[in-house]
C-alpha cells in the first residue's frame, strides 16, 4: 500500500497533558458523550464479555458488544480531569490469569486491577512512571514500562518491571532500556520492547524534520537480555502484535499506518494498512485486526476517535467497527 504520511503541529506536552473534556458516569448503554462527574456506578450487568477501549482523555475503559459494536458499560479510572494533576491518562490493557482487567494510567504513574462484572478497583501498584502499554507474559507476570526520564533527569534509569499477574507483587526489575513504550510477548516466549527516545517527534508531533530514533528491541524472556534489535529507524511505535503468519505490525503513530515486519531479519515487508495515527492493536475473535485510530484532534469534545475493524490477512478497511471516542487508544477482547 502507498505510504502515507501526514504532518501534524499538536505539541508534546499538550498530547501528553490534555487530560480535557468532564468525567465519564459509569453507565450502560448511554451515549458516550462528556458529562458532569457522577462518580462511578457499578455495572449494571453480569455479561463481561466485549470489548474494551481506554479513552486516555476522558480517563475511561469504554466496554462494547464484540459483535454488535454497541456500547454496554463504562469503567471510570481517573480523577476528575480539571484538577492538577489531570485524570489519570488510562492507555494499556491486559487481561489477568484470573479474568479481571489490568489498566495503565499514564498521568497517575500507576496500574490498577478492576473486577470485570462490577467495575470494582481491587488493586493498584504504584511507583511506575508513565506507563503507556502493558502485558501478560506466558509466566504468569505482568510487564510494565517505567519511564522516570519522561519527567527529566535522571537518565539512563528506565527499566520494564515485572510483577506477578494476579495479585500485583513486584518481583523487581526485568530488564534496563532508554525510554521503553510498548511491550509485547512474542510467540517464542520472548519480550519485544519499543521506545520513544525520537525526541523531536515527541516535542513536536512532526512526521517532517525529526530522525528516526526509535526502535523495537526483542529480549530473553527468561533473564531479560537483548537478544537483537528487530526494527530500526522508528519513530513513536505505539503497539505491536504478532499476525498468525509470526511476522510483527507496529502501529506508527506519525506516519499514519501499520508496518508489516519479519522478526527474523528486521526486514520491513509492506505497509500492512494505512490508518490515521493508529494506536492499540488486537486481534479479534472473527480474525479481523481492530486498531485504535485517532484523528489530530486532541480535545475530548472532538470525538474524533475510533476503532478500525482491518480484514486480518490484507490489512483491507472493513468498517469504524466504533466511532465518536474522545481519544481511542488500546483494545482488548474479553
Amino acid at each position: 500500500m502507498e505510504d502515507q504520511r501526514e504532518t501534524s503541529g499538536i505539541s508534546r506536552r499538550n498530547f501528553l497533558r490534555a487530560a480535557s473534556g468532564s468525567a465519564f458516569a459509569l453507565a450502560v448503554g448511554g451515549a458516550l458523550a462528556g458529562c458532569a462527574d457522577n462518580g462511578s456506578i457499578p455495572i449494571q450487568t453480569h455479561d463481561q464479555h466485549g470489548l474494551y477501549v481506554s479513552t486516555y482523555l476522558n480517563n475511561t475503559v469504554e466496554r462494547y458488544n464484540a459483535t454488535t459494536g454497541g456500547r454496554e458499560a463504562t469503567i471510570s479510572t481517573g480523577i476528575k480531569p480539571n484538577l492538577n494533576p489531570p485524570g489519570a491518562g488510562s492507555v494499556g490493557l491486559a487481561i489477568a490469569p484470573d479474568g479481571h482487567l489490568w489498566v495503565a494510567n499514564r498521568f497517575q504513574d500507576n496500574v490498577e486491577k478492576y473486577d470485570l462484572i462490577s467495575g470494582r478497583k481491587l488493586t493498584t501498584i504504584s511507583n511506575v512512571h508513565a506507563p503507556y502499554t502493558i502485558a501478560v507474559g506466558s509466566d504468569g507476570n505482568l510487564y510494565v514500562p517505567n519511564t522516570g526520564s519522561n519527567y527529566g533527569p535522571p537518565f539512563n534509569q528506565d527499566t520494564v518491571e515485572h510483577f506477578d499477574a494476579v495479585t500485583g507483587t513486584t518481583k523487581g526489575t526485568f530488564l534496563h532500556i532508554e525510554k521503553p513504550f510498548g511491550v509485547v510477548w512474542g510467540p517464542d516466549n520472548n519480550l519485544y520492547v519499543s521506545t520513544a527516545q525520537n525526541q523531536a517527534a515527541l516535542d513536536t508531533l512532526s512526521a517532517t524534520t525529526d530522525p528516526m530514533a526509535d526502535s523495537v528491541t526483542c529480549f530473553n524472556g527468561n533473564n531479560g537480555g537483548a537478544i537483537k534489535q528487530v526494527v530500526k529507524a522508528d519513530r513513536v511505535p505505539f503497539d505491536m502484535v504478532f499476525t498468525p503468519s509470526g511476522t510483527l505490525l507496529v502501529s506508527e503513530f506519525l506516519d499514519n499506518r501499520i508496518q508489516e515486519y519479519d522478526p527474523a531479519t528486521g526486514n520491513s515487508i509492506r505497509t500492512f494498512a494505512s490508518v490515521s495515527h493508529p494506536v492499540g492493536m488486537t486481534y479479534g475473535p472473527d480474525g479481523d485486526l481492530y486498531v485504535g485510530s485517532n484523528s489530530t484532534q486532541l480535545a475530548a469534545t472532538g470525538n474524533s476517535g475510533a476503532v478500525v475493524r482491518l480484514d486480518g490477512k490484507t490489512g483491507a478497511f472493513k468498517q469504524n467497527f466504533i466511532s465518536g471516542l474522545p481519544f481511542a487508544m488500546f483494545i482488548v477482547f474479553v
